[in-house]
């Protein structure tokens, strides 16, 4: 277990090391970061919305239907 905890505090020493030498690696993990917690909400409110998208799109195409029925005397 302690072997897990030393690669661990290696690995993130070298990245730390890499971001304080060169700018560009810090942006990069920056951005990636930032891309992962974008994608990360994105996620959450996909599953937590999904049923109320659903819901709102049968709404919409059941308007949509009376709408064209009423209009044009037909279904399609």
């Amino acid at each position: 277990m302690i072997l897990y905890y030393y690669v661990l505090l290696t690995f993130f020493a070298v990245i730390a090391a890499l971001m304080i030498l060169d700018p560009n690696i810090a942006a990069f993990i920056d951005i990636r970061f930032r891309f992962a917690m974008i994608n990360l909400r994105r996620v959450w409110i996909l599953t937590r919305m999904y049923p109320s998208l659903m819901l709102d799109k049968w709404r919409f195409q059941r308007a949509l239907r009376k709408h064209r029925r009423k209009t044009n005397g037909r279904e399609n």
